[in-house]
């Protein structure tokens, strides 16, 4: 049996959007038959907008109302950015795969006219919500940033990307911290609908000074970066179309790193990034943070050697 239309759902916001055409897009690449339809939900995370994520008191904020509608057949699939995906989810759906994964690293972007204001007061004001980097970030500014600051303040951000940075520049805040994935879909997408958002997305990032931070000091949330493509965990025609358009490798390393979230507890408060990526010595880890007793650590070690292949 051969399916003719897929509806993707996803979260409303334009990077969600553009992340489900990106999956719609390799679809149609290889089964270019197949109708697709989009659909856009709000979810629970997407409503509150003010408290910290680390804050709220469940999992799948972005998720969770999206899967009501997957079993209830309103879609096929939804995509989600793997990150934001609890660490368990009922047994009625599945994360059958993944289109490539982006880029993994986090970037740190500086409004430009802050600069004399930085270099004078050593002080930088950065606007974050995630344990994960306010943890990471504190140490490697003070070694790292080029304008010897002292003090590292943190202040909460919600919103999507566009909003995060119009915060930047438009607050006494001085810089801000987001997935680089997050910046790079908005910018390079092909889709016509997103072009003009594409041209003020550069031109916020035009006003900034920016530095991608490494994940050897800053792993990232684990999964960040990658998109994961759940259906219903009956649906094997569906699963059969996204095996098609998944990479193998992207889906390894995003199951990884969150088996290590896991054994930390998982979740949006935990202060703790893990990072598996490919290299030419072969699959390497990074793990790094502080668990909830307080224990911190820190991990660098290749997981499998090409001379083990």
């Amino acid at each position: 049996m051969e399916k003719k239309e897929i509806t993707i759902l996803s979260r409303k916001s334009d990077l969600a959007q553009i992340q489900a055409k990106l999956v719609g897009f390799e679809i149609n690449r290889k089964f270019p038959d197949i109708k697709i339809t989009y659909l856009t939900k709000t979810t629970e995370g997407d409503i509150d907008k003010l408290s910290p994520l680390s804050e709220m008191k469940t999992t799948g904020v972005f998720t969770d109302d999206l899967r009501h509608s997957l079993v209830k057949n309103e879609c096929d699939i939804i995509v989600h950015s793997w990150k934001d995906l609890p660490i368990e989810i009922e047994q009625s759906t599945t994360i059958a795969g993944s289109i490539r994964r982006a880029d993994e690293r986090d970037i740190l972007l500086v409004n430009k006219k802050n600069i004399k204001k930085i270099e004078t007061s050593k002080k930088i004001k950065i606007l974050s919500s995630s344990p994960r980097r306010i943890y990471n970030l504190k140490d490697f500014i003070k070694d790292f940033f080029p304008y010897n600051c002292n003090e590292i303040i943190f202040n909460n951000v919600r919103g999507n990307i566009p909003t995060r940075l119009e915060k930047l520049l438009n607050s006494d805040n001085d810089a801000l911290i987001v997935a680089k994935a997050a910046i790079d879909r908005l910018i390079n997408n092909p889709f016509p609908e997103f072009q003009e958002l594409s041209k003020k997305i550069k031109n916020y990032i035009d006003q900034c000074l920016w530095m991608i931070v490494p994940l050897s000091i800053n792993p990232s949330a684990p999964g960040q970066g990658a998109l994961a493509i759940e259906i219903k965990s009956n649906d094997q025609v569906t699963e059969k179309i996204v095996k098609n358009i998944s990479d193998p490798l992207s889906i390894i390393c995003a199951n990884k790193e969150r088996e290590v979230l896991k054994k930390y507890g998982g979740g949006c408060h935990q202060k703790i990034g893990v990072s598996l990526f490919p290299t030419f010595f072969g699959l390497v880890k990074c793990e790094k943070g502080e668990s909830e007793q307080g224990k911190k650590f820190y991990d660098w070690s290749i997981l499998k050697s090409k001379k083990d292949e």
